[in-house]
């Protein structure tokens, strides 16, 4: 799911280049795209919830995003039904376990650096050469045509692919269980 930046425009042959991939779909505002997902996540109930740099990055812009756009039903992230979110909340996966590697990957191995391509050319053997760097300029660039924007999207696939290849080599599942026994949802 995708959407476009508020002062921009979609590409003019988007709608027609969306008919041919099944998987991308686009939504019109960031708030109904945050419901969007919210209800996704509700639907299917995951036990765990899998991401790299998830606990310092993802989850508090997510939640951050969820306050200020006033998005209805921001507790579904977690298990346990809240009324009043806040920027700095620290449990809102709450019923749910919460996988970092980037955590997880300081726990288990060494590197130089535990940014995604460095887990991914340590543990995975890929090619780092292969992962440019996606800047919020070159993001805002890809909305200037479909071939562009559909290329971030599948970048945005590839990276998760990455993380779960991560999670699976690394056998991660049993310390995320452990540390979320220990001190809950991190963040």
């Amino acid at each position: 799911m995708v959407t476009k930046p508020t002062d921009g425009a979609w590409p003019f042959d988007f709608q027609e280049v969306l008919k041919q991939h099944k998987k991308v779909d686009k939504s019109d505002s960031e708030r109904s795209l945050l419901s969007y997902f919210l209800a996704k996540l509700y639907k299917m109930d995951p036990d765990l919830v899998v991401g790299h740099d998830l606990v310092n990055f993802d989850l508090k812009l997510l939640l951050t995003r969820v306050v200020a756009l006033k998005v209805p039903l921001w507790s579904r992230l977690g298990r346990l039904r809240r009324t009043n979110p806040s920027k700095s909340d620290r449990n809102v996966m709450v019923g749910r376990l919460v996988c970092d590697m980037k955590i997880s990957g300081r726990e288990l191995i060494r590197c130089r650096s535990y940014d995604l391509p460095t887990m991914c050319e340590t543990v995975l053997r890929m090619k780092n050469d292969d992962w440019e760097e996606l800047t919020p300029d070159d993001v805002r660039k890809a909305y200037s045509s479909s071939p562009s924007l559909l290329k971030i999207a599948k970048r945005s696939w590839e990276d998760s692919f990455c993380v779960l290849r991560l999670l699976a080599e690394l056998n991660v599942i049993p310390l995320a269980l452990q540390i979320t026994n220990i001190a809950g949802t991190l963040s």
